[in-house]
Protein backbone atom coordinates (compact mmCIF):
# COMPACT_ATOMS: atom_id res chain seq x y z
CA UNK A 1 0.00 0.00 0.00
CA UNK A 2 1.52 3.26 -0.96
CA UNK A 3 0.68 6.40 0.84
CA UNK A 4 1.35 10.16 -0.19
CA UNK A 5 1.37 12.54 2.48
CA UNK A 6 1.16 16.31 0.82
CA UNK A 7 2.36 19.05 3.52
CA UNK A 8 2.16 22.55 3.87
CA UNK A 9 5.25 23.76 5.42
CA UNK A 10 3.58 27.37 5.86
CA UNK A 11 0.54 26.31 7.36
CA UNK A 12 -0.23 27.60 11.12
CA UNK A 13 0.22 24.38 12.74
CA UNK A 14 3.22 23.39 10.86
CA UNK A 15 6.88 21.32 12.16
CA UNK A 16 9.17 19.11 11.10
CA UNK A 17 8.91 17.77 14.32
CA UNK A 18 4.75 17.09 13.85
CA UNK A 19 5.14 15.32 10.64
CA UNK A 20 7.23 12.82 11.85
CA UNK A 21 5.27 12.18 14.38
CA UNK A 22 2.73 11.75 11.88
CA UNK A 23 4.27 9.58 9.29
CA UNK A 24 4.84 7.31 12.24
CA UNK A 25 1.68 6.95 13.54
CA UNK A 26 0.36 6.48 9.69
CA UNK A 27 3.51 3.79 9.30
CA UNK A 28 2.06 1.96 12.36
CA UNK A 29 -1.97 2.37 11.86
CA UNK A 30 -2.11 1.65 8.12
CA UNK A 31 0.63 -0.13 7.08
CA UNK A 32 1.37 -2.16 10.39
CA UNK A 33 5.23 -1.21 10.05
CA UNK A 34 8.06 0.63 11.70
CA UNK A 35 9.80 1.54 8.80
CA UNK A 36 8.94 4.59 7.17
CA UNK A 37 6.54 3.74 4.22
CA UNK A 38 5.18 6.75 4.23
CA UNK A 39 6.14 9.80 1.08
CA UNK A 40 5.75 13.12 1.93
CA UNK A 41 6.00 15.68 -0.48
CA UNK A 42 6.02 19.37 0.59
CA UNK A 43 4.52 21.95 -1.03
CA UNK A 44 5.74 25.42 -2.61
CA UNK A 45 3.41 27.27 -4.46
CA UNK A 46 -0.11 27.32 -5.55
CA UNK A 47 -2.02 24.36 -7.59
CA UNK A 48 1.32 22.13 -5.87
CA UNK A 49 -1.57 19.90 -4.18
CA UNK A 50 -3.65 19.76 -7.20
CA UNK A 51 -0.36 18.86 -9.18
CA UNK A 52 1.27 16.14 -6.85
CA UNK A 53 -1.98 14.39 -6.01
CA UNK A 54 -3.31 14.18 -10.21
CA UNK A 55 -0.42 12.96 -10.87
CA UNK A 56 0.02 10.31 -8.13
CA UNK A 57 -0.57 6.45 -8.41
CA UNK A 58 -0.77 6.14 -3.94
CA UNK A 59 -3.90 4.39 -2.70
CA UNK A 60 -3.97 7.18 0.22
CA UNK A 61 -3.59 10.59 -0.08
CA UNK A 62 -2.99 12.93 2.89
CA UNK A 63 -3.46 16.75 2.67
CA UNK A 64 -1.93 18.05 5.45
CA UNK A 65 -2.78 21.39 5.87
CA UNK A 66 -5.78 23.97 5.42
CA UNK A 67 -8.59 24.16 3.41
CA UNK A 68 -7.10 25.85 0.18
CA UNK A 69 -5.04 22.31 0.61
CA UNK A 70 -7.60 20.12 1.17
CA UNK A 71 -9.57 22.43 -2.30
CA UNK A 72 -6.53 21.72 -4.25
CA UNK A 73 -5.89 17.54 -3.13
CA UNK A 74 -9.34 16.89 -3.58
CA UNK A 75 -9.39 18.01 -7.01
CA UNK A 76 -6.58 16.40 -7.72
CA UNK A 77 -8.26 13.13 -6.70
CA UNK A 78 -11.43 13.90 -8.24
CA UNK A 79 -12.09 10.57 -10.75
CA UNK A 80 -9.92 8.34 -9.30
CA UNK A 81 -12.67 5.75 -7.94
CA UNK A 82 -10.50 3.55 -6.52
CA UNK A 83 -8.10 5.83 -4.19
CA UNK A 84 -8.92 7.03 -0.76
CA UNK A 85 -8.45 10.76 0.41
CA UNK A 86 -8.05 11.72 3.94
CA UNK A 87 -7.13 14.86 6.04
CA UNK A 88 -4.73 16.39 8.80
CA UNK A 89 -6.08 19.93 9.97
CA UNK A 90 -2.76 22.40 10.19
CA UNK A 91 -4.42 25.59 8.75
CA UNK A 92 -5.95 28.27 10.79
CA UNK A 93 -9.52 27.69 10.72
CA UNK A 94 -9.84 24.06 8.71
CA UNK A 95 -13.25 24.24 8.30
CA UNK A 96 -13.34 21.00 6.08
CA UNK A 97 -12.40 18.83 9.39
CA UNK A 98 -15.31 20.68 11.55
CA UNK A 99 -17.78 19.56 8.52
CA UNK A 100 -16.74 16.08 8.53
CA UNK A 101 -15.72 15.48 12.39
CA UNK A 102 -11.79 14.97 11.78
CA UNK A 103 -10.29 16.34 15.26
CA UNK A 104 -8.51 19.63 15.47
CA UNK A 105 -5.55 17.92 16.52
CA UNK A 106 -3.58 16.66 13.46
CA UNK A 107 -1.93 13.92 15.69
CA UNK A 108 -5.01 12.15 17.02
CA UNK A 109 -6.23 12.75 13.74
CA UNK A 110 -3.68 10.56 12.45
CA UNK A 111 -4.04 8.41 15.27
CA UNK A 112 -7.68 8.19 13.83
CA UNK A 113 -7.56 6.94 10.52
CA UNK A 114 -8.70 3.96 9.30
CA UNK A 115 -9.14 1.87 6.57
CA UNK A 116 -12.37 -0.37 8.12
CA UNK A 117 -14.89 2.82 6.97
CA UNK A 118 -14.98 5.62 5.11
CA UNK A 119 -17.83 7.90 3.03
CA UNK A 120 -17.92 9.17 -0.17
CA UNK A 121 -18.41 12.75 -0.28
CA UNK A 122 -19.60 15.36 -2.91
CA UNK A 123 -18.53 17.99 -4.84
CA UNK A 124 -19.82 20.77 -6.43
CA UNK A 125 -17.78 22.91 -9.13
CA UNK A 126 -18.31 26.53 -10.97
CA UNK A 127 -17.60 25.55 -14.34
CA UNK A 128 -14.21 22.98 -14.01
CA UNK A 129 -13.62 24.48 -10.73
CA UNK A 130 -14.27 22.72 -7.76
CA UNK A 131 -15.49 23.31 -4.51
CA UNK A 132 -15.71 20.94 -1.44
CA UNK A 133 -17.87 23.13 0.74
CA UNK A 134 -19.13 26.49 -0.45
CA UNK A 135 -18.80 29.31 -2.91
CA UNK A 136 -19.88 32.30 -1.53
CA UNK A 137 -21.33 35.67 -3.90
CA UNK A 138 -21.78 39.48 -2.50
CA UNK A 139 -20.85 39.99 0.67
CA UNK A 140 -19.15 36.55 1.30
CA UNK A 141 -16.69 37.09 -1.88
CA UNK A 142 -15.95 40.50 -0.91
CA UNK A 143 -14.50 39.94 2.77
CA UNK A 144 -12.52 36.81 1.30
CA UNK A 145 -10.86 39.47 -1.68
CA UNK A 146 -10.51 41.95 0.85
CA UNK A 147 -8.61 39.84 3.51
CA UNK A 148 -6.57 38.28 1.19
CA UNK A 149 -5.30 41.18 -0.74
CA UNK A 150 -3.96 42.64 2.54
CA UNK A 151 -0.72 41.60 2.67
CA UNK A 152 0.26 43.61 6.08
CA UNK A 153 -2.33 42.01 8.06
CA UNK A 154 -1.38 42.16 11.92
CA UNK A 155 -4.31 40.26 13.42
CA UNK A 156 -4.89 36.67 13.01
CA UNK A 157 -7.03 35.63 10.48
CA UNK A 158 -10.25 34.85 11.93
CA UNK A 159 -10.18 38.20 13.32
CA UNK A 160 -8.81 39.48 9.97
CA UNK A 161 -12.37 37.94 8.83
CA UNK A 162 -14.71 40.14 11.54
CA UNK A 163 -12.90 43.36 11.13
CA UNK A 164 -12.98 43.47 7.73
CA UNK A 165 -16.78 42.07 7.46
CA UNK A 166 -17.53 45.01 9.47
CA UNK A 167 -15.55 46.99 7.61
CA UNK A 168 -17.62 46.11 4.36
CA UNK A 169 -21.09 46.33 6.07
CA UNK A 170 -19.99 49.81 6.61
CA UNK A 171 -18.50 50.84 3.44
CA UNK A 172 -19.40 48.68 0.67
CA UNK A 173 -23.06 48.43 -1.54
CA UNK A 174 -24.52 45.74 -3.20
CA UNK A 175 -26.37 45.28 -6.05
CA UNK A 176 -28.43 42.72 -6.92
CA UNK A 177 -27.32 39.28 -9.59
CA UNK A 178 -28.94 37.82 -12.17
CA UNK A 179 -29.38 33.85 -11.75
CA UNK A 180 -31.01 30.97 -12.44
CA UNK A 181 -32.45 27.95 -10.81
CA UNK A 182 -35.14 24.84 -11.46
CA UNK A 183 -35.85 27.30 -14.60
CA UNK A 184 -36.49 30.46 -12.35
CA UNK A 185 -34.79 33.37 -12.29
CA UNK A 186 -33.74 35.43 -9.51
CA UNK A 187 -32.29 38.44 -8.21
CA UNK A 188 -30.37 38.12 -5.01
CA UNK A 189 -27.79 40.68 -3.68
CA UNK A 190 -25.70 37.84 -1.75
CA UNK A 191 -25.75 34.07 -2.45
CA UNK A 192 -24.10 31.34 -0.69
CA UNK A 193 -24.32 27.91 -2.49
CA UNK A 194 -22.78 25.21 -0.03
CA UNK A 195 -23.11 21.03 -0.39
CA UNK A 196 -22.39 21.23 3.84
CA UNK A 197 -24.46 21.95 6.39
CA UNK A 198 -22.95 24.64 8.08
CA UNK A 199 -21.12 27.83 7.65
CA UNK A 200 -16.99 27.84 9.31
CA UNK A 201 -17.59 24.63 9.82
CA UNK A 202 -20.12 25.22 13.22
CA UNK A 203 -22.70 27.25 12.45
CA UNK A 204 -25.72 26.10 11.32
CA UNK A 205 -27.33 27.29 7.60
CA UNK A 206 -30.29 25.28 8.33
CA UNK A 207 -31.88 22.39 6.29
CA UNK A 208 -30.08 20.88 3.95
CA UNK A 209 -30.92 18.84 1.15
CA UNK A 210 -28.13 16.04 0.33
CA UNK A 211 -26.88 15.32 -3.36
CA UNK A 212 -28.29 19.35 -4.14
CA UNK A 213 -26.77 22.34 -4.43
CA UNK A 214 -28.33 24.29 -1.50
CA UNK A 215 -28.84 27.87 -2.03
CA UNK A 216 -28.73 30.54 0.57
CA UNK A 217 -30.04 34.07 -0.57
CA UNK A 218 -30.29 37.59 0.38
CA UNK A 219 -32.85 39.29 -2.19
CA UNK A 220 -32.65 42.58 -0.42
CA UNK A 221 -29.74 45.17 -0.67
CA UNK A 222 -30.25 47.02 2.06
CA UNK A 223 -27.78 46.30 4.95
CA UNK A 224 -30.49 45.54 7.90
CA UNK A 225 -31.30 42.16 5.83
CA UNK A 226 -27.82 40.86 5.64
CA UNK A 227 -26.97 42.18 9.31
CA UNK A 228 -30.08 40.13 10.13
CA UNK A 229 -28.75 37.10 8.52
CA UNK A 230 -25.86 37.03 9.77
CA UNK A 231 -26.37 38.30 13.10
CA UNK A 232 -28.44 35.07 12.63
CA UNK A 233 -25.85 32.58 11.56
CA UNK A 234 -23.05 33.66 14.14
CA UNK A 235 -25.59 32.99 17.38
CA UNK A 236 -26.38 29.29 15.63
CA UNK A 237 -30.19 30.18 14.81
CA UNK A 238 -29.67 29.03 11.26
CA UNK A 239 -29.83 31.45 8.05
CA UNK A 240 -32.58 34.06 7.47
CA UNK A 241 -33.31 34.51 3.74
CA UNK A 242 -34.31 32.75 0.93
CA UNK A 243 -33.68 28.91 0.63
CA UNK A 244 -33.71 26.72 -2.57
CA UNK A 245 -32.48 23.78 -3.40
CA UNK A 246 -31.13 22.95 -6.92
CA UNK A 247 -29.30 20.40 -8.81
CA UNK A 248 -27.24 23.28 -11.52
CA UNK A 249 -27.56 27.54 -11.52
CA UNK A 250 -26.79 29.54 -13.37
CA UNK A 251 -24.87 33.04 -12.49
CA UNK A 252 -24.63 36.02 -15.12
CA UNK A 253 -22.46 39.12 -14.77
CA UNK A 254 -20.57 38.29 -11.37
CA UNK A 255 -16.54 38.75 -11.60
CA UNK A 256 -16.21 37.70 -8.12
CA UNK A 257 -16.88 34.67 -5.66
CA UNK A 258 -15.35 33.13 -2.92
CA UNK A 259 -14.66 29.48 -2.96
CA UNK A 260 -13.84 27.16 0.25
CA UNK A 261 -12.77 30.39 1.82
CA UNK A 262 -10.16 31.44 -0.93
CA UNK A 263 -11.21 34.55 -3.26
CA UNK A 264 -11.98 33.52 -7.15
CA UNK A 265 -11.75 35.72 -10.11
CA UNK A 266 -14.86 35.14 -12.80
CA UNK A 267 -14.06 36.66 -16.05
CA UNK A 268 -16.85 35.09 -17.66
CA UNK A 269 -19.92 36.32 -18.73
CA UNK A 270 -22.23 33.19 -17.09
CA UNK A 271 -21.25 30.58 -15.36
CA UNK A 272 -22.56 27.26 -14.14
CA UNK A 273 -22.23 25.77 -10.64
CA UNK A 274 -23.59 22.33 -10.68
CA UNK A 275 -22.97 19.06 -7.68
CA UNK A 276 -21.26 15.31 -8.07
CA UNK A 277 -22.58 13.40 -5.53
CA UNK A 278 -20.09 10.40 -4.35
CA UNK A 279 -17.33 11.78 -6.22
CA UNK A 280 -14.42 10.86 -3.64
CA UNK A 281 -13.72 8.66 -1.06
CA UNK A 282 -12.97 10.03 2.34
CA UNK A 283 -11.18 7.87 5.29
CA UNK A 284 -10.71 9.49 8.71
Amino acid sequence: MKILLIVNPVATGYSKGKVEKIKKILNLNLISSKFDNVETVLTASSLDGYNISKASDADIVIAAGGDGLVNEVVAGMYGKKDKFFSVLPLGAVNVFCKEYGIDDNPIKAAKNITLSKFIEIPVGFIDDKLFVLFAGFGFDAEVVRLVESNKKRILPKKLSYVFTGLKVLLTKKFGLMDISAKGYDHNPAHLIVSIVSSYAGKHPLGKLDAGKLNLFAIFKTEKKYLIKSLLSIFTNRGFVGSRMQADYIKINDVTLAQIDGESYSIDKKSVFISIKEKAVKLIF
